[in-house]
């Protein structure tokens, strides 16, 4: 394609687009992993901010006296 017709003119072209198109599909990926951790982090913080209201529930539960229902 491009690297072909380049190569007309310039012998080494079509390693040279390899090795660009190399460097911009490592930037994607790159950008990706980076891109899956944040939204990773997002639901951790998610998480974690519920997490004190569940225990304080939880304690509270616990906390309460228990009846006991008899069956007459």
């Amino acid at each position: 394609m491009v690297a072909d017709a380049a190569f007309q003119f310039f012998a080494p072209a079509g390693q040279c687009y390899n090795a660009l198109n190399f460097v911009i599909d490592a930037y994607k990926n790159y950008q990706s992993v980076f891109e899956s951790l944040n939204a990773l982090f997002e639901k951790r913080a998610e998480f974690l901010g519920r997490l004190p209201r569940s225990s304080d529930q939880i304690r509270q539960r616990k906390d309460e006296p228990r009846t006991k229902h008899c069956l007459l």
